[in-house]
C-alpha cells in the first residue's frame, strides 16, 4: 500500500501520529537509541567505565539528532524531550564517581575529561538550538 491510500494513515497512526509528517520515520530512531542503550551494558561487561563513555556517547548522540530535527509535534514536546536528555546526561555523568577505580589507572582523568566534555556538548547543543 502508498501513503496516500486513507486506510493507510488509519491502519500505520500509531506510528506517525507523534511526529511532524515530515518526520515520519522518528520512531525507528527512538528504537535504535532504546537497543543502543539497552546494550550498553552487553558491549563490555567487565568495564564499567566504557560502559558509562558508550551511555554518554549514545545520550549525546541522540540529544544532537534530537535538535537538529525536531521530530515531535509541538515545540513543547521537544523541548521535553531535550530535558529529559540532558538530565539523563548529567545523571550518568554524575555516576563518574562510582566507577571502580582500580580497574584502569591511567585512563581516569581521560575518562573524566572525555565524561565532561561529552556532557558539555550535549548541553551546548541543547542551549544552540534555544530549546533549553
Amino acid at each position: 500500500r502508498s501513503r496516500e491510500d486513507p486506510m493507510f494513515s488509519v491502519w500505520f497512526c500509531f506510528l506517525f501520529y507523534r511526529f511532524r509528517p515530515e518526520r515520519w520515520y522518528w520512531g525507528s530512531i527512538l528504537m535504535l537509541r532504546s537497543c543502543a542503550v539497552a546494550l550498553t551494558p552487553v558491549i563490555r561487561p567487565g568495564s564499567g567505565s566504557s560502559q558509562l563513555l558508550l551511555l554518554l556517547c549514545t545520550l549525546n548522540v541522540a540529544l544532537a539528532l534530537q535538535c537538529a530535527f525536531s521530530p515531535w509535534r509541538t515545540r513543547s514536546m521537544n523541548a521535553l524531550e531535550v530535558c529529559c536528555l540532558v538530565t539523563l546526561n548529567f545523571a550518568a555523568a554524575a555516576c563518574v564517581a562510582f566507577v571502580d577505580q582500580s580497574e584502569d589507572q591511567g585512563g581516569i582523568a581521560v575518562f573524566a575529561m572525555a565524561v565532561v566534555l561529552l556532557c558539555g556538548l550535549g548541553f551546548g547543543a541543547a542551549l544552540g538550538n534555544g530549546v533549553v
